[in-house]
């Protein structure tokens, strides 16, 4: 586009806008207006602001000798203006073409554009409104200004102020003077007055020219913008800033400009990798990978590898001196000189004119650090042209860096898979030798029944060196849907840190699926028949075997149940000791096995030593784990149509119910079921109906479920179809005043559908306000509680049992819970969090716990039983809250009492609409999953009868366990501890197996772990006799009290005996033979009591001689007196333990203490005689 020409001015005359035209039924105006002079081939007029709002007369005249020179402008189809503007002629005007514009604001600004400076034949115009000033470009810039080949430009446009509505800044350039397919731009704001776009990378020889023009902003109050081709920019030109109408413009191909490589090669040049710095691919194909920040190699320490690189110079320019200079230094710490490389060799590539320098070999050694850790490789490259300029190529100035990595390997893998599905199993190839027999790992395993049990071992030889010793093996997995596109990456599979050993289960989207079991220990030898694999092989000095294959060994994966393809990706880690000491984590290095494409590990070759066999890439897309499909998959549909099947259902059934029907005991599992209208499908207790995908009720249809009866959904998405349900819960008898926790299992809120019996209902608010808040609506995953009303006010003993129906569309999939406590270290109710079972079935209490992100809890449930009236004022006076964790659980009522013979005690299972207590660790957000619902378990819910044996609570699965409970008990009260020797606790704080009591029990008893009171201990296996577990009580009133022994189970069902020691009074009792009775005053005792295993003869209650008679009595004070012979020494003690009172009878027969005043309280008086004998007895005092 040339340059732009000055065309003939126009006039605009007007009322508001103009002056000297008037008469006749004209009206006439002061001056008004500004001529701004051609815009781009085209010639406009821009008002200044208007007089006043309303019509606005104006014309147009091609120069200033009146109406015998203006122009006749028509309104038509061919006029471009804002929709919301009104123009027409006028009709007192009509003979000199008048027309108006409706201003509706006097500070806008109009400005009318015409082509071909207002002689166009066809009076076409743009009249354009601008909400406020209208604003000029006053300056471009473009960054670089230099442009390589494939490399983007922006421009900046600054104006002179912010745009006004109505007007907008555009970037139009063209290809090569192309301007009939020039490309137009909307720039976009950026900073201050500045706007900025973007012309994409350009081939190299390429030039473009651009300029930036303001047009409308194509909102309402002002024409369109222009067209992208920018066919109608002249016409719709406000103002432009075309460089003095000579445009802007550069070229892609600058002389002095290159593309460049760098290699990376062996020491022996037998494997070469090409890195791309910035080439030009076109001419210069075939990279390894980027260079830039990427990490390009893993070395030995002080080994060797060669580097060199090259450049191409376009279009035939004179070059010399071409150079690469580098510097290589610990990541970090850049220090050091670089060092050049002559890139001298020349070679004509691609186009005749367009040259490429490379190194020569042999004069690149580069000695790598003996130091092992992250360098990075940095370069930049230098010519010079003829003309004697210098030209540096150097990323913007920031140098070309890429990373090596310097460290002491071992050897590693060869590797295979077990994989076994529905217990058909194949021995696959990962990484296996060359000539191996098995199969390689195929692209799709199939298509399964959803519920595919999936089960994944591995084998793994590692081939290592001098001193280092494999210490563990372990094979991971991810999985993840085809349709997503992001398959992994290694830096989804880390290299743990060095020096430490690696515990976590998960690393980053993979899986730890199982650790592998070593099997042998040798020489390298011959493992196949290809004789340069073996021979290098050889240079190793032993062959480690881990194996973790046969479907007993192998780990049973949770692969999803939703329809649809998967990918499943594995990978291997290996723990190497480079000192050959296991038991020094110190030493530890990690080595994987990903499919990964290796660069450079030793000076010998490459692709042969880490991976044996070349990488086994089973799906094109993924280049770095190994990685197959299998697909989840419906397989039939099935029919019930009230009398029986069609044929028998399965887990890959579409199940459609066209008659009612009751669920069999063996329950039902199917991949989706169908409701019809009308019809009633019914879950009874003690069974339960499983749709791994859709769930779906067409009118009246419903699901009923029984009180124990469970309904499962097992895919999470979230447009899964879910059915309308009715599902019944029944309390246990009831009396006034008793509360119920609850949750709904249902989506809708249910606080319309509570029962009437209940006249008071309340929500948990955890945190900084921590009080019960009453219910204004229920949310899932979030408890709630409900309290009985006065039953019959004629009988304060009135019981009732009463039911709560659900009804509504049932929960699945993901539900989230916000918790927030107080603060993160007190035993409080502010740090707890008020739960609820958001499903129509039951859920695993351990899985709750156990999954990602749960454990902001603590590891322990609370149930409330609601087991001791409630007074009718003030707080309840009992501990009614049961505890639940891994060890196991305790109640709040005596077993076999005649009061609560259901013996309320937590089984592990958390029932439908059942609400729960759980300590806040964290704050954050809780999680409830399909992967927690179970298909039994939904029997037990707190307030509903339920007989539980104490001893099979928590029996989870076949952990080992040897369990026994204690529990305090006075008048009036109880509170029971659990003391449990369990796989998994240890003997410090655990959170899955030790809980504080949330209990209000006047008199608790617990053990101390670290300064903690615990209701639940769980303590490491294997068991001792050894040990001695201290425990200890609060008691609110003196009196007699009671240490029982509930239950026993495991080891401590033979002949295993528990000893309780009261240090007080020197007295060790045998639980197994019964109650220990004591006297105490109120307060806590720490110290007195705790538990042993054997009866050591220094711990045996003192065997008195019959002869012995110390006489010990309280009047006026304490009076002690021997009979038989003297006291040594005499010691007062109150019950708790406190010392009141000790002195040395220097070897007399009797003594008075007086010093000690009289409350007529029970006191213990220790009396030891001379022969070393001690008579302890109670006083009161």
């Amino acid at each position: 586009m040339g340059a732009i020409g000055v065309f003939s001015q126009n006039a605009v005359v007007g009322t508001g806008f103009s002056s000297g035209w008037g008469g006749g039924s004209c009206p006439s105006g002061n001056t008004d207006f500004s001529f701004m002079g051609n815009s781009d081939n085209g010639t406009f007029i821009r008002t200044t602001t208007a007089n006043n709002t309303g019509h606005q007369y104006f014309r147009f005249g091609v120069d200033w000798s009146g109406t015998t020179k203006q122009l006749t402008i028509t309104p038509g189809s061919d006029d471009a203006v804002s929709p919301n503007l009104t123009y027409n002629l006028n009709a007192s005007c009509v003979v000199v073409g008048a027309m108006y514009v409706n201003v509706p604001n006097a500070s806008y600004n109009y400005v009318f554009k015409t082509l071909d400076g207002g002689t166009d034949p066809t009076g076409r115009f743009v009249l354009f409104e601008v909400q406020g000033d209208i604003r000029t470009v006053t300056a471009v810039t473009q960054v670089p200004q230099v442009v390589l080949p494939t490399t983007a430009v922006t421009i900046t446009a600054t104006t002179d102020g912010l745009f006004n509505p109505g007007q907008a800044a555009y970037l139009r350039y063209a290809v090569n003077d192309d301007w009939n397919n020039s490309v137009v731009q909307k720039m976009t704001f950026s900073s201050g007055t500045d706007y900025v776009a973007t012309i994409p990378a350009m081939a190299n020889g390429t030039n473009i020219k651009y300029y930036v023009f303001t047009s409308g902003d194509g909102t309402v109050g002002s024409a369109t913008g222009p067209a992208a081709n920018g066919s109608d920019a002249p016409l719709r030109t406000i103002n432009l800033n075309n460089n003095n109408y000579s445009n802007y413009q550069y070229d892609s191909n600058v002389a002095g400009l290159f593309s460049a490589k760098v290699y990376l090669r062996t020491v022996d040049w037998t494997a070469t990798r090409y890195y791309n710095v910035d080439t030009n691919l076109a001419c210069d194909p075939g990279v390894t990978s980027n260079w830039e920040n990427v990490e390009v190699a893993r070395v030995e320490p002080e080994s060797t590898i060669n580097l060199g690189g090259n450049i191409i110079s376009y279009g035939g320019a004179a070059w010399s001196n071409q150079r690469l200079f580098y510097r290589m230094y610990l990541d970090g710490f850049p220090t050091g000189t670089f060092t050049s490389i002559s890139l001298s060799a020349p070679n004509t590539v691609c186009n005749s004119g367009d040259i490429k320098h490379e190194s020569l070999e042999g004069n690149t050694t580069i000695a790598m650090p003996s130091q092992e850790g992250i360098y990075v490789l940095e370069v930049y490259f230098q010519a010079r042209r003829s003309d004697n300029t210098e030209f540096f190529w150097s990323n913007f100035g920031q140098n070309y860096k890429a990373r090596i990595q310097v460290k002491t390997h071992s050897n590693i893998f060869e590797s295979y898979a077990f994989i076994n599905l529905n217990d058909v199993t194949t021995f696959y190839n990962l990484d296996g030798a060359n000539g191996s027999s098995n199969p390689d790992l195929p692209a799709n395993l199939g298509t399964f029944q959803p519920g595919l049990v999936f089960k994944l071992g591995a084998e793994q030889k590692i081939y290592s060196r001098n001193e280092h010793q494999v210490c563990e093996c372990s094979v991971w997995y991810s999985i993840y849907d085809d349709d997503d596109g992001s398959d992994p990456t290694p830096n989804d599979f880390p290299l743990p840190p060095a020096g430490a050993y690696f515990d976590s289960d998960i690393n980053e989207k993979f899986i730890r699926a199982s650790n592998l079991s070593f099997l042998e220990d040798t020489g390298t030898g011959n493992s196949t028949g290809n004789g340069t694999y073996d021979g290098i092989l050889n240079g190793m000095t032993r062959k480690q075997k881990f194996q973790n294959i046969g479907a007993a060994l192998d780990t049973q994966i949770n692969f999803p149940d939703c329809i649809g393809t998967y990918r499943f990706a594995i990978a291997n880690l290996a723990a190497v000791s480079t000192t050959g000491d296991c038991n020094d984590t110190s030493s530890y290095r990690y080595i994987r096995d990903i499919n990964e494409d290796l660069k450079f590990l030793l000076n010998t070759s490459t692709d042969v030593i880490l991976n044996p066999k070349r990488p086994n890439q089973t799906i094109s897309s993924n280049d770095y784990f190994y990685t197959t499909k299998i697909t989840i998959g419906d397989t039939n549909t099935r029919t019930w149509d009230g009398l029986g099947w069609d044929a028998a259902p399965n887990r890959g059934s579409n199940v459609i119910f066209t008659g009612d029907y009751t669920a069999s005991p063996l329950g039902l599992e199917v991949n989706s079921i169908t409701i019809q209208n009308a019809i009633t499908v019914t879950i009874p207790n003690n069974t339960f109906i499983k749709a791994f995908n859709d769930a779906e009720t067409f009118g009246t249809g419903k699901l009923s479920i029984a009180p124990q009866g469970n309904f499962i959904q097992v895919c999470e998405k979230v447009d899964l179809k879910k059915p309308y349900i009715e599902l019944l819960k029944n309390t246990r008898m009831m009396r006034k005043w008793d509360y119920v926790y609850w949750g709904k299992p249902i989506v809708e809120d249910v606080f319309t559908q509570i029962p009437i019996a209940f006249d008071k209902k309340y929500y948990w608010q955890s945190g900084v306000n921590a009080t019960w808040v009453p219910l204004a609506e229920t949310k899932n995953g979030e408890g709630f509680i409900t309290r009985v009303k006065v039953i019959d006010a004629g009988n304060p003993n009135a019981q009732i049992s009463i039911p709560f129906e659900f009804k509504g569309t049932a929960n699945n999939g993901l539900q989230f819970v916000t918790v927030t406590p107080l603060n993160l270290t007190d035993n409080i109710p502010a740090n707890t969090a008020l739960l609820a079972n958001p499903y129509p079935g039951a859920i695993d209490a351990e899985t709750f716990l156990r999954y990602p992100g749960n454990n902001k809890l603590g590891g322990t449930l609370y149930f409330w039983t609601s087991t001791t009236p409630y007074p009718g004022i003030g707080p309840y006076q009992q501990a009614d809250y049961a505890s639940w964790n891994l060890t196991g659980a305790t109640g709040t009522q005596a077993p076999n009492d005649s009061s609560n013979p259901s013996e309320l005690i937590p089984d592990g299972s958390i029932a439908s609409g059942q609400g729960f207590f759980a300590e806040i660790k964290q704050p954050g957000t809780i999680v409830f999953a399909n992967s927690m619902r179970t298909t039994d378990g939904n029997e037990q819910f707190f307030r509903t009868a339920s007989p539980i044996n104490q001893t099979n609570t928590a029996s989870l699965g076949t952990i080992e366990k040897h369990r026994f409970w204690l529990s305090l008990r006075g008048t009036n009260s109880y509170c029971q501890l659990l003391l449990g020797y369990v796989d998994g606790a240890t003997n410090g704080l655990d959170r899955l197996y030790d809980g504080n009591s949330l209990s209000i029990s006047p008199n608790p008893i617990y053990s101390i772990v670290e300064g903690k009171k615990l209701g639940i201990q769980g303590r490491s296996l294997p068991f001792t006799t050894s040990e001695i577990i201290p425990l200890g009580i609060k008691t609110t009133t003196s009196g007699t009290y009671q240490i029982v022994l509930d239950a026993f189970d495991g080891l401590f069902e033979g002949s295993q005996t528990i000893y309780l020691e009261d240090q007080l009074l020197n007295v060790v009792h045998n639980l197994k033979l019964g109650a220990y009775s004591f006297a105490t005053t109120a307060g806590v005792s720490d110290a007195r009591f705790r538990i042993r295993f054997v009866n050591e003869p220094e711990l045996t209650v003192p065997n008195f001689d019959d002869e012995v008679n110390v006489l010990i009595f309280s009047n006026d004070g304490i009076h002690v007196k021997s009979a038989t012979e003297n006291m040594k020494e005499v010691v007062v003690y109150d019950v708790l333990g406190k010392q009141l009172y000790k002195q040395n009878a220097s070897l007399s027969n009797a003594i008075s203490i007086m010093s000690l005043q009289k409350q007529n309280q029970v006191l213990l008086v220790r009396v030891e005689l001379e022969s070393g004998k001690v008579v302890t007895e109670k006083v009161i005092h």
